[in-house]
């Protein structure tokens, strides 16, 4: 059993790096599509999360990059799923600025006349 254990200790240090030889770039996006823990490549250099990161003050490390990619996506998902409010809000903005071209061409309609009208 010894002898075993010594030639198996002995294998795997010699033969180590070659059944743990790290994997090509085609399995590595293959297996960001299975594993959700994986992070892209480059995240640490990412623009938007260096950016999204330094004005919240936060270190650079996987949680915070994970806490990034959720905030990104609800923000995206908030712009997506609420296009009705967006209309809505634009129409309201139409509206305000009909009614301001109204008063402005029709101003001496509404002076005010503390006393009554003057002739």
């Amino acid at each position: 059993m010894k002898k075993f254990a010594a030639c198996f200790i002995l294998f795997m240090t010699l033969a180590g790096p070659a059944w743990a030889a790290g994997m090509t770039r085609a399995q590595y996006q293959k297996n960001l599509i299975y594993n959700k823990n994986a992070l892209p490549e480059g995240w640490r250099y990412h623009s938007g999360y260096n950016l999204w990161r330094l004005q919240r003050g936060l270190p650079v490390n996987r949680n915070t990059y994970k806490m990034y990619a959720r905030d990104r996506a609800w923000h995206n998902n908030m712009r997506r799923n609420h296009r009705i409010e967006a209309i809505a809000m634009n129409a309201a903005d139409w509206t305000v600025q009909e009614i301001a071209l109204f008063l402005k061409q029709n101003q001496d309609l509404f002076r005010f006349h503390p006393a009554g009208w003057e002739d």
